[in-house]
């Protein structure tokens, strides 16, 4: 359990190339979704699910980032998921200044690093319950 990324994101090739970085570098299993209400969808079907990087503002449904967490937060604390938010500079949704979560600003930093990091604190996450 928890061996295995979530990633929500509506442009395919950045979708497509976190998870090849995933896979390739730390080895973890990877789930993709390109709207919110997918990434609900897949995470409630896949409880090897570990951690979630989303993005904030996506097309789709009518759901983001915010409404994804909002919709999972009960789920995300009882199973210490490591939740990332990915956001694009706009401003970020006062939602998330009530919840702890991380946030990336695009474009993200050092890849490997970045990548590297949030399996390593998702793995911390795990070991802890």
């Amino acid at each position: 359990m928890g061996e295995a990324v979530l990633i929500v994101e509506d442009d395919q090739d950045i979708r497509d190339w976190l998870a090849l970085l995933f896979r390739g570098a730390c080895g973890v299993q990877v789930f993709t979704a390109c709207h919110a209400k997918e990434g609900i969808e897949v995470f409630r079907a896949n409880p090897e699910i570990g951690a979630i990087l989303c993005d904030n503002k996506m097309g789709g449904p009518g759901l983001d980032g915010d409404d994804l967490h909002r919709e999972l937060a009960e789920e995300l604390r009882v199973r210490r998921i490591h939740f990332v938010l990915v956001h694009g500079g706009s401003r970020l949704p006062s939602y998330f200044q009530q919840v702890q979560v991380a946030v990336e600003e695009k474009p993200l930093r050092d890849l490997d690093e970045f990548v590297e990091d949030v399996v390593k604190r998702m793995r911390e996450l795990q070991a802890a319950t």
